[in-house]
């Protein structure tokens, strides 16, 4: 089960990048993660 989630927040975590997220510095990294969990959460990993 945990390999599933880690799978779907990579899978996530890419798709943030391919919108233009990015974590080059403490805010940018703050608002995608706020991003990634959101996600998670919503497809109630």
């Amino acid at each position: 089960m945990v390999i599933l989630w880690y799978i779907k927040k990579l899978i996530i975590h890419g798709i943030l990048h391919l919108n233009g997220y990015d974590h080059e510095n403490i805010k940018d990294e703050k608002k995608m993660t706020e991003k990634q969990n959101y996600i998670l959460n919503k497809i109630k990993y």
